[in-house]
């Protein structure tokens, strides 16, 4: 009796040692090396993010022109490596419109990851608030709804804020930094999905 104990516990810290190393093992190759430190290096798990559009009404600018600003950033962030950002008319990942009492924000993303660190949700929300007005095109009157989604769905393959000029992720919104995105972003971009 003593002996059959004996195995089953050794079969259990078996189990146990294999299912540590694995995640391990996950999470060291979901972290990507990287040479600026506004880079995690975690990725989707199927090197692709399905993004649902919600309902827009925001100032100035009709839905059909936001959701062509997004369309235009949706494809520039898939340009530089094996990465896509699909549009679909269902899924989890929104990207919407929130009305914010603070009309200087322009948008949020928010990021969830998995239990091995993989990205595994995304959603974006634009402000809508009245007192926020947006541009589309390279209009730069106010917030241009383009530049800005390629600087949140940046934020989506988790580049962080950075102080580095001319890169998507720079801290705050200009529009000459965050209108495409440069050699340094393509790099981590490749990076992360080859």
């Amino acid at each position: 009796m003593t002996l059959k104990i004996q195995k089953i516990r050794t079969n259990e810290l078996g189990i146990l040692m294999l299912t540590a190393f694995v995640f391990a093992t996950s999470y060291a190759i979901s972290e990507v090396s990287a040479t600026t430190p506004n880079f995690h290096g975690h990725k989707w798990y199927w090197e692709e993010t399905d993004y649902r559009y919600g309902s827009f009404s925001v100032a100035d600018i009709t839905q059909t022109q936001a959701y062509g600003a997004l369309d235009s950033a949706r494809s520039e962030i898939s340009s530089p490596s094996d990465y896509h950002a699909d549009k679909v008319t269902t899924g989890n990942n929104w990207i919407t419109t929130a009305n914010w009492a603070d009309t200087t924000k322009h948008a949020q993303q928010y990021p969830h990851h998995d239990w091995l660190n993989y990205l595994d949700e995304s959603d974006i929300e634009f402000n809508s608030n009245s007192g926020h007005h947006w541009s589309v095109g390279t209009d730069t009157t106010y917030t241009n709804m383009r530049a800005v989604a390629n600087h949140e769905f940046a934020h989506g393959v988790d580049f962080e804020h950075t102080n580095t000029s001319g890169t998507v992720a720079y801290f705050g919104y200009v529009y000459s930094e965050w209108t495409a995105f440069n050699a340094d972003d393509d790099t981590k971009m490749v990076a992360i999905y080859g």
